[in-house]
């Protein structure tokens, strides 16, 4: 899916936005309430903010971060997600 490279290109580059991987202020710019927790809607309604996504696209991406259903995106869904070590 071509939208999902690009959602995957964006966050990704936001880890490097300072020369340096930094996957913890991707994670943060991310979380847009600031409350360490990354809830999985918010993590659709601050990417749809960033990247043009349908519902159906979004619903897509949730098997792919949220890999243990729970609702949440922890920290170690997001680094598998973006492939940071």
């Amino acid at each position: 899916m071509e939208k999902l490279a690009l959602v995957h290109r964006k966050i990704t580059a936001r880890a490097y936005a300072n020369g340096k991987l930094d996957c913890q202020s991707a994670y943060d710019w991310i979380d847009t309430d600031g409350n360490g927790q990354l809830e999985f809607r918010e993590f659709a309604a601050s990417i749809r903010r960033k990247v043009k996504l349908s519902a159906a696209e979004v619903r897509c991406l949730r098997p792919l971060l949220d890999m243990d259903g729970d609702g949440d995106v922890d920290f170690g869904e997001f680094l598998r997600f973006v492939s940071c070590p």
